[in-house]
């Protein structure tokens, strides 16, 4: 076995480890919209993601998106541990299959795979960062903070490469919750970035057209405004 210093934590479960997940969970299919896991509920139930995208959402006023969870990645994962209510909800963004484990199977699972067992407290870890990056992100301005969120989605999330761009199936309520600016902000920054053909919209769905200037609109190296005349 490889000395405790050498272990790799970043995946939640290896192959081997997924393997043996597998044996004692079931297979769970949600549709898209559908609630995985309720705020306040006190079930100790963990998902394992197979397919699909997740939404983790605190409650408000404002509701926030707060994470994005994808193939590979667990949710629910502390809930047997803490034995406390659900601090969030999650949503599935589109078609979602996971693997179900139970609360007693998943302690035993941790109790069997010591690796597996710190990779949680290893993402525990990242997860906050993530949520005190966001944390700090929220000083930024209403556009920088879209464009941050909508080149992570880019990268990292549910987005479809097309001929005319890369397509994020979110509302506009959503990218709000997921940026954490106000609806009214979001319709602004919109208006902006769809003249300056940074973005098309459609219902429930944003595409990027322009991903350079969106990009530097995330960095703080650039600006947008409405073109002469508007």
């Amino acid at each position: 076995m490889e000395p405790w210093t050498e272990l790799e934590l970043e995946a939640q479960l290896t192959d081997s480890e997924r393997s043996d997940f597998e044996a004692i969970a079931s297979v769970n299919h949600y549709p898209a919209g559908n609630i995985l896991l309720g705020n306040g509920e006190e079930t100790d139930f963990v998902l394992f993601i197979v397919k699909g995208f997740v939404k983790i959402v605190i409650p408000g006023p404002p509701e926030r998106i707060v994470g994005l969870r994808g193939p590979g990645q667990i949710v629910g994962e502390m809930a047997a541990i803490r034995r406390k209510p659900r601090s969030a909800s999650v949503f599935a963004v589109g078609r979602v299959d996971a693997l179900f484990l139970p609360g007693y199977k998943w302690l035993q699972f941790l109790h069997e795979h010591p690796r597996a067992a710190l990779a949680q407290i290893y993402t525990a870890d990242e997860r906050l960062a993530e949520a005190t990056r966001k944390t700090v992100e929220s000083f930024l301005g209403a556009q920088q903070r879209l464009a941050k969120a909508m080149v992570e989605l880019e990268e990292s999330g549910p987005a479809i490469p097309g001929p005319e761009g890369v397509k994020l199936p979110f509302s506009q309520q959503d990218l709000a919750a997921i940026a954490g600016v106000g609806v009214d902000s979001v319709k602004q920054v919109f208006k902006i970035f769809r003249e300056n053909k940074v973005i098309s919209t459609a219902r429930k769905a944003t595409t990027i057209t322009d991903s350079g200037t969106l990009r530097a609109v995330a960095r703080g190296d650039q600006s947008l405004s409405l073109p002469a005349g508007e």
